[in-house]
């Protein structure tokens, strides 16, 4: 009974994070930013706790990935890209559905995601997308919300953090922190009209 209210309670906050970037996508662009178009490719590490169940009983897992991201910039406040990344680690976890003795094992996971990103201030970036999480053993859907914060270093570099949640319908969900170096690659510089 408990699950069931907490499946619902992230529906209801995934819905309400979708609305929110649905108003965001809709309001009109300010005339007076830089309409630079730029290709940003990522790489980084990250640190995702599963939280899992194993025979009916709830369990966190800790574990270390590196992430590739490629994202390109359309305006300043709008992109389009993929996140990947892949766990270092197996995991095992006990799916909805399956029996108790039967459980779903994962051998180095890999995850890809085709992703949407707005910037409503400067340095801040929200993301959600939706994907997949592939290994040998089993495929799972997963749809990916999460946040980015970049600091500028030099010309076309960046440092960035991360954090990501990711929503795995009848099996677990995951949590992750990242810290990525960034380089931008301008494809045309459109100035002020």
């Amino acid at each position: 009974m408990l699950e069931i209210k907490e499946s619902k309670v992230r529906i209801k906050l995934m819905i309400c994070f979708a609305a929110v970037s649905a108003c965001a996508f809709g309001q009109s662009m300010d005339e007076h930013a830089e309409n630079s178009r730029y290709l940003r490719l990522t790489a980084g590490i990250q640190h995702t706790h599963i939280e899992k169940k194993i025979e009916g009983k709830s369990a966190g897992l800790s574990v270390a990935g590196w992430a590739l991201d490629a994202d390109y910039w359309f305006t300043s406040h709008l992109a389009m890209g993929f996140t990947g990344d892949i766990l270092l680690e197996n995991i095992v976890s006990q799916p909805e559905g399956l029996e108790k003795r039967e459980k779903l094992e994962k051998n180095y996971p890999i995850s890809i995601v085709p992703t949407v990103y707005y910037q409503p201030v400067h340095h801040i970036s929200l993301l959600a997308g939706y994907g997949f999480e592939l290994s040998r053993e089993k495929d799972l859907r997963l749809f990916r919300t999460g946040a980015e914060y970049g600091i500028e270093l030099a010309r076309s570099w960046e440092v960035g953090f991360s954090i990501l949640y990711d929503v795995k319908p009848h099996t677990h969900d995951s949590f992750s922190l990242g810290l990525g170096l960034s380089r931008q690659i301008r494809i045309g510089h459109h100035g002020k009209h």
